[in-house]
């Protein structure tokens, strides 16, 4: 059975992608998409704190997705774990 991988874009670890977070951007604001279905790219991220803090703090979703993420989207990954 194949279980599709992602890297984790804080911790570049690699991990199943139904353990991981994906964000997309949705009208130019990324957004955390949690049925995995938005389309275009996705930045995955663990489900733990120090990564979606590692995350904002290097800015890492505005360059990979081209747009600018909302202050309480890491809040609510925060709350999502």
């Amino acid at each position: 059975m194949y279980i599709p991988l992602r890297m984790c874009a804080a911790c570049r670890t690699h991990a199943p992608k139904a353990e991981l977070i994906r964000i997309a951007a949705k009208d130019n604001i990324a957004v955390p998409d949690a049925a995995g279905k938005l389309p275009g790219r996705g930045v995955y991220v663990c489900k733990n704190a120090d990564c979606i803090r590692l995350l904002e703090k290097k800015r890492i979703v505005g360059r990979q997705l081209k747009c600018e993420p909302s202050r309480e989207l890491y809040k609510v990954m925060e709350d999502m774990l």
